[in-house]
């Protein structure tokens, strides 16, 4: 595997700098990275070659696209669970009982309980 960084493909050099036009740099569309292969790289685009750029660049997206939402599920469930127990934590201040923070929340008696025991509320 090798790991092409955070680096523009403008700043790499030799193989790096291909494998970086091809699969990690978004900034430039299908066909600005082909005429970049044929200028730059003196790789003459064929039929064959030129679907291969096309299934790599939407590779590369798809695999972003992936990435975003993956990252943004997980920091809803991240947020989600923040939420529920800063407001465990508020009711057990304003010494609500187990039981009433259980159906005012949704969560169940044994996850309030825990929530208290983490915070020293209980």
């Amino acid at each position: 595997m090798i790991c092409l960084g955070q680096k523009q493909y403008t700043e790499l050099e030799g193989l790096l700098r291909l494998l970086n036009l091809v699969l990690v740099d978004n900034s430039l569309n299908q066909q600005e990275k082909k005429n970049k292969l044929a200028e730059e790289f003196s790789i003459r685009i064929t039929p064959g070659l030129e679907r291969g750029v096309t299934e790599m660049c939407n590779l590369s997206e798809g695999v972003e696209r992936r990435g975003i939402e993956k990252g943004m599920a997980l920091g809803l469930a991240e947020g989600r669970e923040q939420m529920a127990n800063e407001t465990v934590i508020g009711m057990f201040k304003e010494k609500l009982s187990v039981d009433m923070i259980s159906r005012v929340t949704k969560l169940s008696v044994e996850q309030v309980k825990e929530i208290g025991k983490k915070n020293a509320l209980i």
